[in-house]
């Protein structure tokens, strides 16, 4: 991925926006907060302050999304992973800007998109960088723990935790291939001979697909694999966070994307609420990227020792840059910015 952006505000003359992890070292890692520094151009010193248009803007009764917002709002799971007070914070600002795009793009709309593209790149979000390692892992377990190899190595965010190279995904098409070919076979010869056919010989088929995956492993992978199938027990302190340093801003080498819209949000004549979604995703994307980095840094013990870490963050950056074009950007101003994009 190409990248470059500045995280910055908007439309109100904001000249920088700041955000900043503080932790109190005598105060549980809980209490913690995120906290937006705005720093104001001279004629703008009587703008609103972006945090608090962000917190004053209502914010829609519908569901939040699966593995999104729900992870804060759902209590047995807000415990089980101990979230901290920053990371329900910032979870929630982007549950509210994917959330934004669905609505946008509902049923009947025009250039209507389904719910599912907003979630997945939300989840995604979520999972590669605003949640830690154990936390992570945790829902991983949770919700693939126990599953079929073909049903695991079929999601592409699970495929590059596991670290599979080009080589292997080679293979996975290979006998994803095969597997297609004797279904369909299969099929055929149950429109002769009944559906008892078609139930003996599936569970062949399920067998030597889920064999051959994980026959492709290696002894690494194939370790990762088992302690996935181990039930993780809940955690019971929140992450200890790394701490976004004042001053810090989203590199241009980041997001070709974020620093465009920024650079031409005049032009681009975003609504209020436009601009609310905007700096939502600009603070869960910054957040994002600190923590992740700060993770990979750690060295920490984890499950998913195989992660391939560069791809993680191009995963997350994608995803953000995704939700900005199709969700909160309207198709003109999509446009727009994907021709200025190509004229660079």
């Amino acid at each position: 991925m190409s990248n470059r952006s500045a995280i910055t505000a908007g439309s109100v003359a904001v000249a920088a926006v700041t955000f900043v992890v503080m932790r109190d070292m005598n105060r549980p890692p809980e209490r913690c907060v995120i906290e937006q520094q705005i720093e104001l151009e001279e004629h703008a010193r009587n703008s609103k302050d972006i945090l608090e248009l962000i917190k004053a803007t209502p914010v829609p009764k519908d569901e939040p999304l699966w593995l999104v917002g729900d992870l804060v709002v759902d209590q047995h799971m807000s415990r089980a992973l101990a979230l901290s007070a920053p990371q329900k914070e910032v979870i929630r600002a982007l549950d509210d800007a994917a959330r934004y795009g669905i609505r946008q793009h509902s049923a009947g709309s025009p250039g209507a998109r389904p719910r599912s593209e907003f979630s997945s790149h939300a989840v995604c979000m979520v999972l590669s960088g605003l949640l830690s390692d154990e936390q992570a892992d945790l829902i991983h377990q949770w919700h693939h723990g126990g599953n079929k190899p073909r049903e695991v190595f079929s999601d592409p965010h699970l495929r590059i935790l596991f670290g599979i190279t080009e080589a292997q995904s080679r293979k996975l098409a290979s006998i994803e291939l095969e597997a297609e070919t004797r279904e369909e076979r299969l099929e055929a010869e149950a429109l002769k001979r009944g559906d008892e056919v078609r139930w003996r010989h599936r569970a062949d088929i399920e067998d030597y697909v889920d064999e051959s995956i994980l026959a492709t492993l290696s002894p690494e992978q194939r370790s990762v694999w088992d302690a996935l199938q181990v039930r993780i027990t809940p955690l019971e302190q929140p992450p200890q966070l790394a701490a976004i340093p004042s001053g810090w801003l989203l590199s241009d080498e980041h997001s070709r994307v974020f620093r465009a819209v920024h650079e031409n949000l005049p032009a681009l004549e975003l609504t209020a609420e436009q601009e609310v979604q905007f700096h939502r995703l600009q603070l869960a994307t910054c957040t994002g990227i600190v923590w992740l980095q700060a993770r990979n840094e750690r060295q920490a013990p984890r499950l998913f020792a195989t992660a391939n870490e560069s791809l993680l963050l191009s995963e997350f950056l994608e995803s953000a840059e995704t939700l900005l074009l199709t969700g909160v950007l309207g198709e003109e101003q999509q446009n727009r910015i994907e021709e200025l994009l190509k004229d660079e």
